[in-house]
């Protein structure tokens, strides 16, 4: 392999590799990832080729891994292990399960009860709400710091999804 060229390692290839240690036979560590008995092997085949290494010796009936294909069978597991885990996070926050949302209110008491039923209906969302004027609060949905923003007495923003939320009557009593 050129020393320039990327080390490119498929995610297949570490799932097949992980199956093969915990099945010890080509065909079974297939029936477990749902693939053909060929598949399993091709993508083995490649990995160990296009590195020149040797992960394993097939035996009579069985699979021994070498002692280097022993330590990438842990190394396939901790990357397998982290993909799980951030397709678990991305599922969680997708759904709102989970994650962060950060808003900025110019005049809190118009959307107090929407916040409200917000977090009760999604729980496991971490709610930051910031009280400032409605210019910096514009400024700060553009410049990503906040979600969303409730601002008073402006024009709309035409570089933001403008949405009329309520219309106020303010009366004043000199």
């Amino acid at each position: 392999m050129n020393k320039k060229e990327a080390i490119q390692v498929r995610i297949s290839q570490l799932k097949a590799l992980d199956a093969l240690a915990r099945e010890k036979s080509f065909s079974k560590a297939a029936e477990t990832l749902g693939v053909s008995q060929p598949a399993v092997s091709l993508q083995l085949r490649n990995l160990q080729h296009k590195h020149g290494v040797k992960l394993f010796v097939r035996r009579s009936k069985a699979v021994e891994f070498t002692q280097f294909g022993q330590e990438m069978v842990l190394k396939a597991r901790k990357i397998l292990s982290l993909l799980t885990d951030m397709e678990s996070s991305l599922l969680a926050a997708s759904e709102l399960q989970s994650g962060h949302l950060a808003i900025g209110l110019s005049c809190h008491y118009l959307v107090m009860d929407l916040v409200a039923a917000f977090m009760e209906r999604y729980s496991g969302v971490q709610v930051d709400a910031y009280t400032k004027d409605s210019m910096t609060l514009i400024e700060e949905v553009l410049s990503c710091k906040l979600y969303i923003a409730l601002v008073t007495g402006i024009e709309p923003e035409p570089r933001l999804h403008n949405t009329i939320y309520d219309h106020q009557n303010v009366i004043l009593f000199i």
